[in-house]
């Protein structure tokens, strides 16, 4: 994602993260719209405005809105209670560390080139041998 990059390179944002979506998973779209949507989510820099920011998004990011703050006590079905100081901005900090990884992961690659699916499974294989997860069932969009 050049877009990410550049944004930081700029100094326009301060985070980032992205999820994947389609029609099925949330995307207000027609019904017969079978794309997938990267949803992606930036906090610009305080010093910087909102419309600025916006101004300098590709067309190609559509539905583009100002999201109000964050709610302080949840974040999907993440067990905040158990978080350091039952702070949610943890999860929404592994978030944006998790889009990274996943972003440094797919710049590590030749552009021209189809990351092989085996090279995916071995990197969650490592995730999940360091956090001593045998299997876990994720569901996918």
């Amino acid at each position: 994602m050049p877009l990410i990059r550049k944004l930081q390179r700029d100094g326009d944002i301060s985070w980032f993260s992205f999820l994947v979506h389609s029609r099925r998973s949330g995307v207000p779209t027609e019904e017969n719209d079978s794309r997938l949507f990267v949803h992606l989510r930036l906090a610009h820099v305080e010093a910087r405005k909102y419309d600025d920011l916006v101004s300098k998004l590709p067309s190609y990011c559509e539905m583009t809105r100002r999201m109000p703050a964050v709610p302080r006590d949840e974040l999907d079905n993440n067990d905040v209670k158990s978080l350091r100081d039952q702070d949610v901005e943890w999860a929404w900090a592994i978030l944006g560390a998790g889009s990274e990884w996943i972003l440094t992961f797919l710049e590590s690659h030749d552009i021209k080139a189809r990351i092989a699916p085996q090279s995916v499974s071995q990197q969650l294989h490592y995730i999940g041998n360091a956090l001593m997860v045998r299997m876990v069932g994720i569901l996918m969009p």
